[in-house]
C-alpha cells in the first residue's frame, strides 16, 4: 500500500549569468500515520542552487510549500545546500476508501532587476488506499464475579490484512445506564476474549465493547443486561414479631427494614434462630416497594414449636426466637450482609369451652405497647368455664402493617339461649 508520492521535481531557468546554475525545488506527502477514517500527512518541500552558490541581497528567492491547511515560505538569498521545510496536517479517507492530497511548491524570484514569472506547480495526488475497520464483537456478556467485579466477554472473528486487528476497547455505564465514552478503555490484546472490570458495591452496569486496529474503531458492541453488585447494608431492621397458630401448624414473621441505602433492591429474606441455632430454611419474601418484610410457613419449624411449648400460657417473650434479614439485588446474583433483629413471641392459652350468654360477642380486645406490641388480651364477654376438652388455640386477622386487629377463638362453644 502506498504511502508516499515520492518527490516532484521543478526548476527555474538559468538563474545566474556567473556559473549558469538554477534553482531546484522537490516537494512530497506522505502518510505518517492512520485513524480508522483519517490519515495524518506530511508535505515535505526542499530546495538547493545547482551552481556553486547564490548570493542576491535585493532579491532573494522565495520557495513556498502549498499545502491543504495552508502555505509554509521560505526566502532565502544564499543557497548553498539542501534546505528542507514541512507542513503537516490530517485529511478524511473518502467514501471509497482513497485519500487524495493536493500539494505543491511555488519558486520566485527576481535576478538583478530581472522579472521573472514564478514557477508555480500543484499536483494532485492518490497516496494511499484506507485500511478497513475490524468488525464490531459479537455474543458480548457480563456477568458478576464475588461481590463487586465484573467479567466481561465477547467473540470476534480476529485478524485479516484488509481489516487488521490490534485489539479491544471498553467502556461501561453505570447506575442511569448512559454509556461513558473512555471511561474504562481498557486497551486489550487482539487475542483477549474477557476482561474482568473492578466495579463497586451497591451499583449496577452495562459495557460497550469496540474492536479497533490500524485502519479504525468498529461500531461497539452492547452486553444485553446490567450487572447488579452486592446490596448496601441494611440501615436497620425493628419490629420483629412472630405470630404462632399452634393449632394449625402455621407462623408469620414480620420485621420493618430501613433499606434507604440499598440502591436496587430486589427480594428479601429472613433467618429465625430457635432452639439455640439457626434454622436451616431461609425464607424470601416479595417486598416490591415496602419496607415491611413478611414471611409466612404452613409447616412449623420443630424448635420453634419447642420454645412455643416452653412458654407459660397468656406470656410473650423476646429472647428464645431471634431473626436475621438481608436483601437480594435485582437479579438476586448477590445479598446485602445478614442484620439481626429480635422477635417478640406471644402465646395465649384458652381453656377448653366457653359458654357465651344470649346476645355476647364472641371477640376479644388487647392493649399494647409504644412499640405497638401486644402486651394484653382480654376478652369482652361474660363466660363460664367448662373443664372438658377443646382446642386452645387462636386465629387472627391483621393489618396491611402486620399488626393483629382481630383475635378469634377456634374452640368448641355451646350457646345459652
Amino acid at each position: 500500500m502506498a504511502t508516499s508520492t515520492g518527490w516532484n521535481y521543478i526548476q527555474t531557468p538559468n538563474s545566474s549569468p556567473n556559473d549558469g546554475g538554477v534553482v531546484r525545488a522537490w516537494v512530497k506527502a506522505e502518510i505518517t500515520g492512520r485513524n480508522g477514517r483519517t490519515a495524518n500527512v506530511t508535505i515535505t518541500g526542499k530546495y538547493d542552487y545547482s551552481g556553486s552558490y547564490i548570493e542576491d541581497y535585493d532579491s532573494p528567492f522565495t520557495i513556498t510549500l502549498i499545502t491543504p491547511w495552508g502555505n509554509e515560505a521560505r526566502n532565502d538569498s544564499y543557497i548553498s545546500t539542501e534546505e528542507y521545510f514541512s507542513k503537516s496536517g490530517t485529511l478524511n479517507y473518502d467514501a471509497n476508501g482513497d485519500l487524495t492530497v493536493e500539494f505543491g511548491i511555488h519558486i520566485d524570484n527576481g535576478w538583478l532587476g530581472q522579472t521573472w514569472s514564478p514557477w508555480y506547480y500543484l499536483y494532485a495526488d492518490n497516496i494511499g488506499k484506507a485500511e478497513s475497520a475490524p468488525p464490531a464483537p459479537t455474543n458480548p456478556s457480563c456477568k458478576l464475579s464475588g461481590n463487586s467485579n465484573v467479567v466481561i466477554s465477547w467473540s470476534h472473528v480476529g485478524n485479516s490484512s484488509s481489516k487488521p486487528l490490534t485489539g479491544f476497547y471498553i467502556d461501561k455505564g453505570e447506575d442511569n445506564g448512559v454509556i461513558q465514552s473512555g471511561s474504562i478503555n481498557q486497551n486489550t490484546s487482539a487475542s483477549q476474549r474477557s476482561f474482568t472490570y473492578a466495579g463497586a458495591v451497591n451499583k449496577r452496569y452495562c459495557f460497550r465493547i469496540y474492536a479497533y486496529g490500524s485502519g479504525g474503531m468498529s461500531v461497539g458492541a452492547d452486553t444485553p443486561n446490567f450487572v447488579y453488585t452486592k446490596p448496601a447494608a441494611i440501615t436497620s431492621a425493628s419490629e420483629g414479631r412472630l405470630y404462632f397458630q399452634q393449632s394449625a401448624s402455621v407462623y408469620d414473621i414480620y420485621v420493618k427494614c430501613d433499606r434507604s441505602g440499598i440502591a436496587w433492591p430486589g427480594n428479601a429474606q429472613i433467618q429465625l434462630y430457635a432452639g439455640g441455632a439457626w434454622q436451616s430454611t431461609i425464607y424470601t419474601a416479595a417486598t416490591g416497594s415496602s419496607d415491611m418484610v413478611k414471611v409466612s410457613s404452613t409447616t412449623a419449624v420443630t424448635a420453634l414449636t419447642t420454645v412455643y411449648n416452653s412458654m407459660a400460657a397468656n406470656a410473650t417473650n423476646t429472647s428464645l426466637i431471634k431473626g436475621r434479614v438481608r436483601y437480594a439485588n435485582v437479579d438476586s446474583s448477590a445479598y446485602s450482609d445478614w442484620k439481626e433483629f429480635t422477635i417478640t413471641t406471644y402465646k395465649v392459652k384458652v381453656p377448653g369451652s366457653i359458654y357465651v350468654e344470649a346476645g355476647g360477642k364472641a371477640a376479644y380486645t388487647y392493649t399494647k405497647d409504644s412499640n405497638g406490641k401486644i402486651t394484653k388480651i382480654t376478652p369482652n364477654f361474660s363466660v363460664n368455664i367448662r373443664d372438658d376438652s377443646g382446642k386452645g388455640a387462636y386465629t387472627y386477622t391483621k393489618d396491611s402493617n402486620g399488626k393483629i386487629t382481630k383475635i378469634t377463638p377456634n374452640i368448641k362453644m355451646s350457646m345459652l339461649v
